[in-house]
């Protein structure tokens, strides 16, 4: 009977251990997907902080490159006597007087640019005329060829 009882004692305190075993595991499975949880949660706030880096790094970048920009139109549309400083405004302001300035000198420059084509033009026809007379008047006699054509040609009248 002694035996009995001790199996008994032993049977039960193996299912007691048992039942100790099931609640550790349940325990340390509820504890690993607390930590998977909260290292999803951390590895979700990495790549946020990550991209937040990387727009800030891009922001920066493309406010350097922005401002470098503007210091060389800046550069480009100042002279002698302007500064143009590397604001937006006073880019914008330069051109346009820069545009206006350009359309003015081109309306003076298409008509000096007209006026020379019509003298280059004259000039053009002046001497196919000239050369028409010259040779009709060299197939004739000398006595009706103008004094100082016939000098130039060697001929003399």
């Amino acid at each position: 009977m002694y035996h009995c009882q001790e199996r008994d004692n032993a049977t039960a305190r193996q299912r007691e251990l048992e039942s100790e075993v099931e609640s550790v595991k349940d325990r340390l499975e509820a504890s690993q997907r607390a930590w998977s949880a909260m290292r999803r949660e951390l590895d979700e706030q990495k790549s946020v902080r990550a991209a937040e880096v990387d727009r800030d790094r891009l922001a920066a970048a493309a406010e350097g490159q922005t401002k470098a920009f503007k210091e060389c139109l800046a550069r480009m549309l100042s002279d002698g006597c302007i500064v143009v400083e590397p604001f937006e405004e006073m880019i914008r302001e330069r051109v346009q007087v820069l545009i206006i300035a350009l359309q003015d000198k081109s309306a003076v420059s298409h008509a000096f640019t007209l006026s020379v084509c019509l003298s280059v033009c004259l000039f053009v026809c002046l001497s196919v005329c000239l050369s028409v007379c010259v040779s009709v008047l060299t197939e004739q006699d000398n006595s009706q060829m103008p004094k100082w054509m016939s000098i130039k040609h060697g001929r003399r009248g």
